[in-house]
């Protein structure tokens, strides 16, 4: 293979794993947004429960506790550095829907980026079959 074609390969190459980084990072932005929108149905649900009414709580691998729902207008909220507040609900919705938007932009942008690279992709692939046969003509 001629430096030429090497070279040309090395860059298909880099440009796959490019491909590939930017399905990884869409998979997880769509992961996360399904866990927004669920939280955020989840707060919903919260608000139209009658305080007092026993409720499940999820612990985590599928194991849940019942307790009793206190209050169906606070929530305690992680806000970072190790730090937790009390939100009422509708803020705290808000907040959601805001990250969700904010998440939603750039799913749009890495799709974007995406298709622009699988067609770059493409166009370097048919560019390195015709230098391919190309050189097996000059053998």
């Amino acid at each position: 293979m001629n430096e030429e074609l090497q070279g040309k390969y090395l860059e298909f190459q880099l440009l796959q794993q490019q491909i590939q980084n930017l399905q990884q990072q869409l998979e997880l932005i769509q992961s996360q947004l399904m866990l927004l929108a669920s939280l955020n149905e989840s707060l919903k649900e919260i608000k139209r429960t009658k305080a007092g009414t026993e409720v499940l709580f999820p612990l985590g691998a599928g194991v849940y506790a019942k307790s009793s729902l206190q209050d169906n207008e606070n929530i305690i909220m992680n806000v970072g550095a190790k730090t937790a507040v009390a939100k009422n609900i509708k803020d705290s919705c808000e907040i959601i829907e805001k990250q969700i938007e904010d998440m939603k932009k750039v799913e749009k942008d890495l799709t974007d980026e995406l298709g622009r690279s699988l067609f770059s992709g493409q166009a370097f692939q048919e560019e390195l079959q015709v230098m391919f046969q190309e050189q097996e003509k000059k053998k």
